[in-house]
Protein backbone atom coordinates (compact mmCIF):
# COMPACT_ATOMS: atom_id res chain seq x y z
CA UNK A 1 0.00 0.00 0.00
CA UNK A 2 2.53 2.80 1.26
CA UNK A 3 5.74 0.73 -0.83
CA UNK A 4 4.41 2.99 -4.29
CA UNK A 5 4.49 6.05 -2.03
CA UNK A 6 8.22 5.15 0.04
CA UNK A 7 9.84 3.41 -2.56
CA UNK A 8 11.64 6.22 -4.21
CA UNK A 9 12.65 7.37 -1.05
CA UNK A 10 13.50 3.77 0.34
CA UNK A 11 15.77 3.43 -2.55
CA UNK A 12 17.14 6.86 -2.32
CA UNK A 13 18.32 6.11 0.93
CA UNK A 14 19.66 2.80 0.25
CA UNK A 15 21.30 3.63 -3.15
CA UNK A 16 24.66 3.89 -1.15
CA UNK A 17 24.52 0.89 0.53
CA UNK A 18 23.15 -1.49 -2.83
CA UNK A 19 26.11 -0.09 -4.88
CA UNK A 20 28.55 -2.76 -3.23
CA UNK A 21 25.98 -4.95 -3.78
CA UNK A 22 25.19 -4.84 -7.36
CA UNK A 23 27.37 -7.27 -8.24
CA UNK A 24 25.50 -10.10 -6.41
CA UNK A 25 22.40 -11.19 -7.87
CA UNK A 26 19.54 -9.52 -6.22
CA UNK A 27 17.53 -13.62 -5.45
CA UNK A 28 21.47 -14.24 -4.15
CA UNK A 29 20.67 -10.95 -1.55
CA UNK A 30 17.31 -12.15 -0.48
CA UNK A 31 18.60 -15.75 0.00
CA UNK A 32 21.41 -14.22 2.35
CA UNK A 33 18.48 -11.88 4.11
CA UNK A 34 16.86 -14.82 5.07
CA UNK A 35 19.73 -16.99 6.47
CA UNK A 36 20.05 -13.53 9.09
CA UNK A 37 16.65 -13.49 9.94
CA UNK A 38 16.47 -17.42 10.37
CA UNK A 39 19.55 -17.01 12.66
CA UNK A 40 17.66 -13.71 14.39
CA UNK A 41 14.98 -15.99 15.37
CA UNK A 42 17.19 -18.73 16.63
CA UNK A 43 19.28 -16.39 18.50
CA UNK A 44 15.85 -14.71 20.35
CA UNK A 45 14.50 -18.28 21.14
CA UNK A 46 17.65 -18.68 22.99
CA UNK A 47 17.36 -15.43 24.88
CA UNK A 48 20.34 -13.95 22.92
CA UNK A 49 18.37 -11.04 22.21
CA UNK A 50 20.82 -8.45 21.02
CA UNK A 51 22.25 -11.07 18.98
CA UNK A 52 18.79 -11.07 17.85
CA UNK A 53 18.41 -8.11 17.45
CA UNK A 54 21.32 -7.47 15.09
CA UNK A 55 20.75 -10.23 13.33
CA UNK A 56 17.07 -9.18 12.55
CA UNK A 57 18.48 -5.23 11.72
CA UNK A 58 20.54 -7.37 9.11
CA UNK A 59 17.68 -9.31 7.10
CA UNK A 60 15.92 -5.78 7.23
CA UNK A 61 18.30 -4.22 5.84
CA UNK A 62 19.22 -6.79 3.17
CA UNK A 63 15.11 -7.14 2.48
CA UNK A 64 15.63 -3.44 1.59
CA UNK A 65 18.29 -4.12 -0.25
CA UNK A 66 17.89 -7.04 -2.83
CA UNK A 67 14.62 -4.74 -4.25
CA UNK A 68 17.13 -1.51 -4.57
CA UNK A 69 19.89 -3.62 -6.44
CA UNK A 70 17.29 -5.69 -8.83
CA UNK A 71 15.93 -1.75 -9.83
CA UNK A 72 19.08 -0.66 -9.86
CA UNK A 73 20.75 -3.27 -12.39
CA UNK A 74 16.75 -4.06 -14.61
CA UNK A 75 16.75 -7.37 -13.10
CA UNK A 76 12.94 -6.91 -11.51
CA UNK A 77 10.99 -10.15 -11.55
CA UNK A 78 7.78 -11.51 -10.42
CA UNK A 79 9.55 -14.60 -9.59
CA UNK A 80 12.28 -12.62 -7.09
CA UNK A 81 9.79 -10.48 -6.11
CA UNK A 82 7.05 -13.89 -4.81
CA UNK A 83 10.69 -15.47 -3.12
CA UNK A 84 10.82 -12.25 -1.23
CA UNK A 85 7.54 -11.74 0.23
CA UNK A 86 7.58 -15.70 1.04
CA UNK A 87 10.97 -15.07 2.42
CA UNK A 88 9.63 -12.54 4.39
CA UNK A 89 6.73 -14.19 5.51
CA UNK A 90 9.05 -16.95 6.99
CA UNK A 91 10.88 -14.37 9.12
CA UNK A 92 7.64 -13.35 10.52
CA UNK A 93 6.89 -16.04 11.29
CA UNK A 94 10.04 -17.16 13.66
CA UNK A 95 9.87 -13.58 14.56
CA UNK A 96 6.74 -12.57 15.94
CA UNK A 97 6.71 -8.77 16.57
Amino acid sequence: MLDHYLRGTKDTVLAFLARPFSLIHPTVITFIALVFGIGAGLALMQQYYRLGFVLWVINRTLDGLDGTVARMNHQQSDLGGYIDIIFDFVVYALIPI
